[in-house]
């Protein structure tokens, strides 16, 4: 086995050679991942940094671990680092011609999290092929990020897309989401009666704020009715908005009908214009 090598100029390589390469590299590595997997822990039970700045420093720390692992492996066997510059090229060429993507979404994903721009828990909104998605930010990977969605579903996107496309984060800057429900009256209605009883109607939902308070705005005059729009804030947005705006709507469904409000049918008005006379046959 030590008789049968690779040989270049500069390199000498027999395959006892690799498979004491592989051995020692693996264990190297595995050493590596179990301490960045100490300090990974340490990191998510510290509470002086945010939670992109301990991903963040949890991914360096795992990738500069595992680099020097297998630096170590590979020099325990005797093979001088030098002689892998003859494979920089060929590896450059393997990432312009197949590995932009995934060399994309890494460096996406570092950009993210250096910038804190989508962070654990934070709660956002993109439109991708299949239409808008909606969720929780549960894990940030080096490839693509974990969205939970309200359907008990994980949907996986890319970083690079997130870099690129616009992303409506419900929590960047603060947790206050604002939901705004259109409501219609019939106009015979004490209009200012009305919208008194659609804020007094979503301060009973149980998770919507009492402050900032619910508004109730006249938005316009239809066809049948005089439409209202109610306003009100949640700090919950993970917790679903749909279920809220049911609660909500059921609130002023139940008031308008204890105080005999009338949410109208459509209504049209029908002119019969008088038909030529019939000629006799």
């Amino acid at each position: 086995m030590h008789a049968q090598k690779f040989s270049t100029d500069t390199v000498s390589i027999s395959i006892w050679d690799v498979v004491q390469g592989v051995i020692v590299t693996a264990m190297f590595v595995w050493l590596a991942m179990v301490i960045s997997g100490f300090f990974q822990r340490k990191l998510e039970r510290s509470g002086a940094l945010n939670p992109s700045m301990r991903v963040l420093t949890s991914k360096i720390i795992r990738i500069v671990m595992v680099a020097i692992a297998i630096g170590f492996g590979v020099r325990a066997v005797g093979v001088d680092l030098r002689a892998f510059a003859v494979f920089s090229g060929a590896l450059g060429i393997g990432v312009g011609l197949g590995l932009q993507r995934t060399v994309g979404n890494l460096v996406a994903g570092f950009t993210m999290l250096a910038d804190r721009s989508i962070k654990p828990g934070d709660v956002i909104e993109i439109t991708t092929g299949d239409g808008p998605t909606f969720g929780e930010v549960r894990t940030l990977g080096a490839r693509y990020v974990s969205v939970k969605t309200r359907a008990g579903t994980e949907t996986l996107i890319p970083n690079e897309i997130l870099i690129s496309n616009p992303v409506t984060n419900w929590s960047f800057s603060d947790r206050f989401v604002r939901r705004d429900l259109m409501i219609g009256v019939a106009y015979e209605t004490d209009v200012e009666a009305a919208q008194a009883l659609c804020i007094a109607a979503a301060r009973k939902a149980p998770r919507v704020l009492q402050e900032p308070e619910p508004a109730c705005l006249i938005k316009g005059f239809g066809d049948s009715s005089v439409d209202f729009q109610l306003r009100f804030w949640i700090t919950d947005p993970e917790a679903g908005v749909a279920n809220v705006e049911s609660d909500v709507y059921l609130e002023v469904w139940k008031s308008f009908r204890d105080n005999n409000i009338e949410i109208p049918f459509p209504q049209r008005d029908l002119h019969i214009r008088s038909g030529l006379p019939v000629l006799p046959s």
